[in-house]
């Protein structure tokens, strides 16, 4: 591979692992906006091998084969509207609560939440090892090449995007590849926190 190929492929990876994006599928029935909508959230499927990162550092980059998320809240958030230092206390926590949820290749159901009526830029998910429904004591614990990792801090994963909330019945989309991609990355349990908030703070919006 060429230089000048080599530095395309590696700004296209690190694009990759910096982007988290979310869709939104609106299934409109007849009637009128409600004032609290109930929306379903479901992660999309992904590939568990990045394999252009994996071509170039094969140590570094393997495949997740299994892992856990321990979700304990959720966060709809407007356009420029801020999150409070302390996540756990912010005004517009919604408790949340589908347990521990399985790091799957498929798509997968994480559960409904009630919102106010309206459109929002971003959606924040804290991760806690005491979130209702989990077993393990670890708001985070996966598998990769390089080990099994795990970690007990709370950690916010982001997902941007436009997404307006209007009827109940809507579905919100979550694409986790670059999740992903940062789990592939770790090697050691104390990178958990920063490479996850690293990786889904800066979203687009994805079709």
């Amino acid at each position: 591979m060429s230089p000048f190929k080599l530095k395309q492929a590696i700004q296209a990876a690190s694009a990759s692992v910096a982007t988290a994006m979310f869709t939104s599928a609106v299934l409109f029935g007849c009637g009128t906006q409600e004032a609290s909508p109930q929306v379903s959230l479901v992660f999309a499927n992904y590939t568990a091998r990045n394999m252009l990162m994996e071509l170039l550092i094969p140590s570094a980059y393997a495949a997740v084969s299994s892992g856990k998320m321990c979700f304990k809240r959720v966060r709809f958030k407007t356009a420029g509207e801020a999150t409070g230092a302390d996540p756990s206390v912010d005004e517009d926590n919604i408790d949340f609560s589908p347990g521990e949820v399985s790091i799957a290749t498929t798509s997968t159901e994480l559960g409904d939440v009630t919102v106010p009526a309206g459109t929002y830029e971003r959606i924040e998910f804290d991760l806690e090892k005491d979130c209702p429904g989990g077993v393990s004591g670890k708001s985070i614990s996966f598998t990769n090449a390089s080990g099994s990792f795990s970690s007990q801090d709370r950690i916010s994963i982001k997902f941007e995007g436009t997404f307006e909330a209007a009827l109940s019945g809507q579905q919100v989309t979550l694409g986790i590849q670059a999740i992903v991609d940062a789990l592939n990355s770790v090697t050691a349990d104390a990178q958990i926190k920063s490479a996850l908030e690293s990786a889904s703070v800066k979203g687009t919006l994805g079709d």
